[in-house]
């Protein structure tokens, strides 16, 4: 299933602006009316914490499937779980996150949720990807395609002493045949 997964995801693809802005407004609406009541960041901020994955998740679902079209509810997993399904035949559910730099990097708070989420199996593949912002459009690239279940084998504390972050060993896991580089 990788490597169908692989063959859907070996380009870039353009996104216009508007069906961007459109899709993050629609989830970051939808998030404001459910949020939890321990979460105190203002409208504006969720949109902006939202408009570079929408653009992500765009992007990928315009090259293998189409997106996860659920309302969003913090109650329900299978509404915030997964972001794309896939035209695959078995193994449908992709999550998406945003991968700017040459290493998958994160906080490793920001990913609880996600972690949580592989233990629950609430999605089959995770997908990272980067875009360039263009004056009307995103270019978005598909970079690693990723078995959730030994993400966290694969996740390192970042060894710079100032970073609180950790990221993802993709050349280990690629080596190991558990991650699937694509640019």
């Amino acid at each position: 299933m990788k490597d169908q997964l692989k063959e859907l995801l070996q380009h870039s693809v353009i996104i216009d602006k508007g069906v961007a802005l459109r899709r993050t407004k629609w989830m970051a609406d939808g998030i404001i009316l459910n949020k939890k009541p321990e979460d105190t960041r203002t409208d504006e901020k969720i949109y902006i914490d939202t408009l570079s994955g929408v653009i992500c998740e765009v992007g990928v679902a315009m090259l293998c499937g189409s997106l996860n079209e659920q309302v969003f509810d913090h109650k329900i997993r299978d509404t915030y779980a997964w972001d794309v399904w896939s035209r695959l035949k078995r193994k449908n559910r992709v999550e998406v996150k945003l991968h700017k730099e040459e290493w998958y990097t994160f906080y490793p708070n920001k990913v609880e949720t996600m972690i949580r989420n592989i233990e629950h199996h609430a999605f089959d593949y995770l997908v990272t990807a980067n875009y360039v912002e263009e004056d009307n459009y995103y270019v978005v690239t598909p970079r690693l395609i990723i078995e959730p279940k030994t993400f966290k084998f694969y996740s390192r504390r970042s060894q710079y002493a100032e970073s609180k972050t950790s990221y993802y060993n993709h050349r280990a896991a690629v080596t190991d045949g558990e991650c699937i580089k694509l640019f």
